[in-house]
């Protein structure tokens, strides 16, 4: 009987999970409610959405291609030690490519409930209930077991501080940010660090 595992998100850690299940002879099912994988690090210009973070225009990670690569798929030779983020999706790509993975991706699925099955005491088995974007159909699926691999930032956190709901400008989410060009002559003010970031913009 083969064992059937649910993986939940397509992004770097569901491609890893993909393979990894094949490489122990499973057969894993990832559902992805985008029309492409690579998570966060797809570039995406209409999509501000909060929940939704992407890469910026001229992003350059901060993280080095050695230690960024998975172990079984360098980057180029020829990379740059810190590679724009336009060209981390790409090696994803090459990544899901090399070793077959898309074909093993639901995409345009978005992942509604996970419950345990009736039977889970004896069985341990999981019921994963998805929703295709196109027909909007309802569908539930027995799986032996599930992965999520929804990644870090699949919701945005703006913290609420006092004189934030007074301010008469522009706030903005670091996840919003997709070209500094955009603030040309305004004046800015950067609340927050790290992964936190937001833009107060007023003209």
């Amino acid at each position: 009987m083969v064992f059937r595992v649910a993986v939940i998100g397509g992004g770097v850690s569901g491609l890893a999970a993909i393979k990894t299940c094949l490489e122990e002879g499973f057969e894993p099912v990832c559902f992805e409610k985008e029309a492409f994988f690579g998570g966060t690090w797809t570039f995406r210009e209409k999509d501000r959405s909060l929940n939704s973070p992407r890469i910026y225009e001229g992003m350059l990670i901060n993280v080095s291609k050695e230690m960024m690569a998975y172990s079984d798929f360098p980057f180029p030779d020829d990379a740059p030690p810190f590679i724009k983020g336009t060209d981390v999706i790409k090696y994803y790509r090459d990544y899901a490519a090399h070793f077959d993975l898309e074909k093993y991706i639901q995409f345009n699925t978005e992942v509604l409930q996970i419950e345990q099955a009736k039977d889970y005491d004896s069985t341990g088995r999981w019921l994963v209930h998805t929703r295709e974007q196109k027909e909007g159909q309802v569908v539930t699926t027995e799986f032996d077991a599930v992965m999520v691999c929804s990644g870090l930032y699949s919701k945005a956190f703006i913290p609420s501080f006092p004189g934030l709901d007074d301010f008469p400008g522009e706030v903005v989410h670091s996840c919003q940010f997709r070209r500094g060009s955009e603030f040309k002559g305004k004046r800015v003010v950067v609340v927050g660090k790290s992964l936190l970031i937001i833009f107060l913009v007023t003209f």
